[in-house]
């Protein structure tokens, strides 16, 4: 897939978006990423992710020239959505981020997708410190008895939408979906539009990470 092409995947979604390839080095992005990070675009092309994100979470350190993410992009292995805290304008802010993955080998390209989460991360950070705090349970064990409280996103989708959207968050076209999938191209099509309507979504990637975030993928 060419830069062109990954900028106008990037620029369906509202939300800030930074392709890199396998070894981090970030290859384009969108406006809402160069507003987000206050950097150039120029200034962005060519640098380590790591380097511009200088990820951390809870347990440290996040962005690295080796992390997770580039791992699974070489291995072609899905990755859920996760917090982390970036780099941006205006100092530090966590940021939900979903990945997309594609490409061929020799050319595989991830498209971080980074949303603002700030207010629900302090939200959360308090309240497991006082579940931790109450049940005299670790960090981890608080996390467990949170995570179990927290409802499931309440959409229906039919199992060919999951395969669907699965496709499609690996950064598939819809003539390649159909390909894989053994279906024609009205079809996935269908399916794609069914879904993002059931998760309000405002376009394929936003579907995607809807999907992801409420656990349907």
């Amino acid at each position: 897939m060419s830069i062109r092409e990954l900028r106008q995947i990037m620029d369906s979604t509202g939300d800030a978006a930074v392709a890199v390839d396998s070894d981090g080095l970030i290859l384009a992005v969108n406006s809402g990423a160069t507003e987000l990070l206050g950097v150039n675009a120029r200034d962005l092309a060519g640098r380590p992710c790591s380097e511009i994100f200088g990820g951390t979470n809870e347990c440290g350190v996040v962005c690295e020239p080796n992390c997770c993410v580039l791992r699974a992009v070489r291995e072609r292995r899905p990755l859920r959505n996760f917090d982390v805290q970036i780099n941006v304008a205006a100092g530090r802010r966590w940021c939900n981020v979903t990945v997309l993955q594609g490409g061929a080998p020799g050319a595989l390209w991830a498209i971080h997708i980074l949303r603002a989460v700030d207010l629900r991360k302090r939200l959360e950070m308090v309240v497991h410190e006082f579940v931790a705090t109450a049940t005299g349970l670790d960090g981890d064990g608080a996390a467990r008895v949170l995570a179990a409280s927290r409802p499931a996103l309440q959409v229906d989708l039919t199992r060919q939408e999951v395969r669907v959207l699965r496709h499609v968050g690996r950064g598939l076209s819809t003539e390649d979906v159909a390909s894989e999938l053994g279906i024609s191209k009205v079809t996935v099509a269908n399916h794609v539009q069914r879904a993002m309507g059931k998760l309000g979504a405002r376009s394929r990637l936003d579907a995607v990470r809807r999907a992801q975030h409420g656990g349907l993928l």
